[in-house]
């Protein structure tokens, strides 16, 4: 079943005269009785469209056309059942062609659960030199090992009975979970917010060298 199911990607692949190629353009052959002068009729044979109106064309034009469309059909199942059978008797090129990419993938993905626990952290502040004081400082300390500055955010929220709208800068910080609490603590002493929001999320996966680089570049 499989190498049939898999055969199936070959249809787009066929020629045009196959009438189960998807490429194949919804013109059928007409029945002999359309066959008529005048009639808006057409029919295939090997990538060409002729009317099969004209005077000078009889019963036995559609009947070639007809054999022309059989014989087609019949190539085509040929041609799809030789490569199943080839499938069948020689997987492992076609498999390993297809798992490549997941390979490559899981290859990358490995080893990730040997590093440290790494976190992602949100902080808004009021402008941009904040920020970049801020983002400074927590490198400096090897409290994180990348710091976003993401402009344009606009926020809303409660504050002391009313609600507030400001624009304000997205702090995006990338480090390891064990410093969440003295990232938070410098933080708190650097900022100008009575409450700076400080939230974390955990990262559960990515590139695997990005993450060793990450663990690299922070304080252990």
């Amino acid at each position: 079943m499989r190498s049939i199911s898999f055969s199936l990607y070959l249809l787009p692949l066929l020629p045009r005269p196959f009438p189960f190629s998807p490429l194949a353009p919804s013109v059928a052959a007409c029945p002999p009785s359309h066959v008529s002068v005048g009639s808006p009729c057409y029919c295939y044979k090997w990538k060409q469209i002729f009317p099969i109106n004209s005077p000078n064309k009889s019963r036995g034009t559609y009947a070639a056309a007809e054999m022309s469309r059989f014989r087609d059909l019949m190539v085509g199942i040929v041609v799809i059942l030789i490569f199943s059978s080839l499938l069948s008797l020689w997987p492992e090129p076609f498999s390993r062609y297809f798992s490549r990419g997941a390979s490559v993938e899981r290859q990358e993905m490995a080893g990730n659960d040997d590093l440290p626990p790494a976190i992602v952290v949100y902080v808004t502040v009021p402008n941009k030199e904040t920020g970049k004081r801020l983002a400074t400082s927590i490198i400096t300390n090897k409290l994180a090992a990348c710091v976003n500055q993401i402009p344009g955010v606009e926020s809303t929220y409660w504050w002391e009975g009313k609600v507030e709208t400001d624009a304000e800068l997205l702090l995006f910080i990338k480090t390891r979970q064990s410093l969440l609490e003295a990232l938070t603590e410098h933080i708190k002493a650097n900022h100008p917010y009575e409450v700076p929001e400080v939230v974390s999320l955990p990262i559960t996966g990515g590139y695997e060298k990005y993450l060793k680089w990450l663990n690299d570049n922070t304080a252990s």
